[in-house]
């Protein structure tokens, strides 16, 4: 398992067009660009591929790099600090509240940011 990281160099051609990543020639990731705010810079990180047989789809420039794991940026490891996020294998959580015998137990999940800012969570 590999973790992609695509970086754009926006300029105005590119609004409205998409990028995709095809693994086995099945699309794995996707989106259509948009003006990013305040940068001419977007970072898609985190993108999970399971073999070498991947594929970048898009009619423009990027940098692509391979990760092994993960990528945190030092908010998110702050955020992770300061709410004592734990993290087993792919799996990060942080109990809070009554955690010896709860009545009610509350789950969420985080949404995506904003496609226009510069970094993309996956």
């Amino acid at each position: 398992m590999k973790y992609l990281q695509i970086i754009l160099i926006y300029n105005n051609s590119m609004k409205d067009k998409e990028i995709r990543v095809l693994e086995k020639g099945n699309v794995i990731w996707g989106t259509v660009i948009e003006n990013p705010e305040n940068k001419n810079k977007i970072d898609y990180r985190n993108i999970i591929v399971n073999t070498n047989e991947y594929e970048i789809k898009c009619s423009f420039k990027y940098e692509l790099i391979e990760h092994d794991s993960f990528l945190l940026t030092d908010e998110q490891r702050k955020y992770d600090v300061k709410y004592n996020v734990i993290n087993k294998g792919n799996l990060f959580y942080s109990l809070s509240g009554n955690k010896l015998n709860p009545k009610k137990i509350l789950i969420t999940f985080p949404g995506l940011m904003y496609t226009t800012s510069y970094i993309q969570y996956i």
